[in-house]
């Protein structure tokens, strides 16, 4: 088996997965921001920390490799992942089987 570019591939670094992520951190300063359409309802929300949301959401995507891609693939003997270096000259990884 033979695949190239970061593994998890666009959804899970950077599509659908991280980006619901940042949604959903974002949906509580939304709410406080929107509370005073309410009658008798004063909510303030804001972002203390951004690069702590964007760490949160980082260490996320890694847990996300870890359990479905890399942390899986020591159960399969013979199948690896090696660095190669691609005609963009950025480090991507190839999956292969070993024979």
């Amino acid at each position: 088996m033979i695949g190239h570019g970061t593994i998890g591939g666009t959804r899970d670094n950077v599509g659908r997965v991280p980006s619901k992520a940042m949604i959903r951190a974002m949906v509580p300063a939304y709410v406080a921001a929107t509370a005073r359409r309410f009658l008798g309802i004063e909510a303030f929300g804001r972002i203390t920390d951004w690069p702590a949301v964007v760490f949160q959401k980082q260490a996320l995507v890694h847990g996300l490799k870890a359990a479905k891609y890399t942390g899986v693939l020591p159960n399969y003997p013979g199948l690896g992942t090696v660095p190669i270096m691609t005609a963009t000259r950025s480090w991507n990884w190839m999956r292969f089987q070993l024979r």
